[in-house]
């Protein structure tokens, strides 16, 4: 699971230094023709693509058109091997056999997992450092004591007014600071440095509790939290650091432009030379909990020709910021799909009207499986473990039924010709190694048969197919040999029925001689009353069985009925043994079998 995690992690990094270079393109280039609250507001962007991987459940799965290979290059799923390196068996029972190669599992999951491991541990140590900052801060507040100055308190209520605020803040000295701070979320406190009461005088004191009131209007001190939590989670990402500096640098600029907003231009002077007086303060970095009025002597410099620069915005230089500011969030938006972390794709929603069976528990003792059937004349789903019914894995060879069709609609062969010559190449079973017709492949399930039809298809027009009836997550990016198995290419039971059932009505135009063609090479058996068509499909993971399916259709006399049986853990999770749990449960219900 923290492998998966940090797979989906590393491309929501990857994405966010990309966002990171945008923003401080954009922020070059349009320089000051952004005001400096607009400046800062840009950021908010990046926080929140920051905090998006962290969010649980959030799923953009339309992020793969940006980045198709990336998920499948990084991603510690299987990889192929050759088919005839190792191959899993079963005693023969027809068309119940289990034809499956074996793939290798990749290693890189253990080295995820011990990337996963040290960043969190990174996590704590920067956790730690953080939260004795805070308590040294807590500590600070406890050792301060209510402001006496009658004159200041005044002023502070004025002020107060003036900023527009209207909340309970209060205002103390301490003799532990050389900066002014405010800090708290709920009950916001101003602490002024006790030297500053005794030797500023009462206008300058009046631009420093305006520039920290300032901070508790625009809400800095939980946006601060907000940011050394990021900074805790991106420790090891030194350009995400430099990028929350920035933030809070332009934080404090547009704090600075918001007082002379309120003051006037006349008194930009002043205002400047009451923020020099702080430019050896190094009370704030001690502190990354609160805002302060002070900073670093480089942070102070760049303040100062912000202020020197001053100019009350314009309607029309307004506009501009506001426009600026929205075509960066909409090119932000782009990048959104890349963010997250979330098991994006692997889970789709659950038809209209559905009803749930658990009596057919007993049908999957030993495994953890899932059923879905859809009755054509009531067109209702039955469904057996949702969860299971929804979530995509790897389609395996059940997809063969499709890259028959394609193949038929390409012209690589006909219903008429569909012979291959055999390879010479030689396979672990005996019924692989000789020439194959669509029957006889889809029925001894033979990879190199199918798998050389989606060569003379070719990647790009089985891409356009498997978009074109939306085939689970319609991922191609695992190559020809092996997209189909246990790799990139994922779809679940609920989707199987459905997409059967549109193959069967031919939802999709495609010629109804081939549609016609694939259900016979798919016909397994009949009764009296009804026929039987169907694919299995195994897949297995060095020599293990992992996923069985057993999907297909029942032909009655006065009904149709669309299934799939998926089988995910047990002593053996084969095709065959889907098809023996699918075909016990059809009996129950009375639909096929005496």
């Amino acid at each position: 699971m923290i492998a998966g995690f940090m797979v989906r992690f590393a491309i929501a990094v990857l994405v966010i230094s990309f966002l990171v270079l945008l923003i401080f393109c954009v922020k070059k280039i349009a320089g000051k023709k952004l005001s400096p609250r607009t400046h800062y507001l840009i950021w908010f962007f990046l926080l929140i693509a920051l905090t998006l991987p962290f969010l649980p459940g959030i799923s953009l799965s339309y992020g793969s058109s940006f980045f198709p290979n990336l998920n499948t290059a990084l991603s510690p799923t299987a990889r192929s091997l050759p088919e005839e390196e190792k191959v899993v068996e079963t005693a023969d029972r027809g068309w119940m056999n289990n034809f499956a190669v074996s793939v290798g599992q990749e290693r890189e999951s253990v080295v995820y997992l011990i990337l996963g491991l040290v960043w969190i541990l990174g996590i704590l140590v920067m956790g730690a450092v953080t939260i004795a900052s805070f308590l040294r801060l807590n500590r600070l507040f406890k050792a301060s004591l209510p402001l006496q100055d009658a004159v200041i308190r005044r002023l502070f209520e004025e002020c107060k007014r003036e900023a527009g605020i209207k909340k309970r803040i209060e205002i103390y000295s301490s003799a532990y600071i050389k900066s002014p701070i405010v800090l708290g979320t709920f009950k916001p406190v101003v602490i002024l440095p006790i030297q500053a009461v005794k030797e500023q005088s009462p206008e300058e004191i009046r631009y420093i509790l305006l520039h920290e009131l300032m901070h508790c209007r625009y809400h800095d001190i939980p946006i601060n939290y907000w940011i050394c939590l990021l900074r805790v989670l991106y420790w090891f990402h030194p350009l995400v650091w430099y990028a929350l500096r920035e933030v809070q640098n332009d934080r404090e600029i547009a704090c600075d432009a918001s007082v002379l907003t309120l003051v006037g231009e006349e008194q930009v002077q002043a205002y400047g030379e009451t923020l020099i007086s702080y430019a050896r303060s190094v009370s704030y970095p001690r502190f990354s909990t609160a805002s302060a009025m002070g900073g670093s002597s480089r942070q102070i410099s760049r303040r100062i020709k912000n202020i020197a620069a001053f100019q009350k915005e314009s309607i029309w230089g307004h506009l501009r910021s506001r426009g600026i500011l929205l075509l960066v969030g909409a090119a932000v938006l782009v990048f959104l799909p890349g963010l997250t972390t979330a098991a994006s794709g692997d889970e789709v929603r659950l038809p209209v009207s559905y009803k749930v069976e658990d009596s057919l528990a007993s049908y999957f003792a030993g495994y953890e499986g899932s059923f879905v059937m859809y009755d054509l004349n009531q067109e209702t789903y039955t469904l057996y473990n949702e969860k299971g019914a929804i979530k995509r894995v790897s389609p395996d060879s059940t997809y063969k039924i499709y890259s028959a069709l394609f193949a038929l609609e390409k012209g690589v062969i006909t219903g008429e010709n569909s012979n291959l010559s055999w390879n010479n190449n030689k396979y672990s079973f005996d019924s692989w190694n000789q020439d194959q017709d669509l029957k006889t492949a889809m029925k001894y399930s033979v990879n190199w048969y199918f798998k050389a039809l989606d060569e003379k298809c070719g990647l790009p027009f089985l891409k356009e197919k498997f978009e074109e009836i939306g085939y689970g997550n319609k991922d191609l990016s695992g190559g020809l040999s092996s997209y189909w198995m246990e790799s990139s290419l994922k779809i679940s039971p609920l989707e199987q029925v459905e997409l059967l059932t549109a193959f069967y009505r031919n939802d999709y135009d495609f010629n109804a001689e081939h549609i016609k063609t694939v259900q016979e090479a798919m016909f397994l058996g009949e009764t009296e009353d009804a026929a039987l068509y169907g694919k299995t499909g195994t897949g297995a993971v060095e020599g293990k069985n992992i996923n069985g399916w057993f999907l297909g259709y029942i032909e009655a006399q006065d009904n149709h009925y669309f299934f799939t049986v998926n089988l995910q853990k047990g002593a053996d999770c084969s095709g065959s043994q889907a098809a023996d749990v699918a075909l016990k449960i059809l009996k129950g219900l009375g639909i096929y079998g005496n």
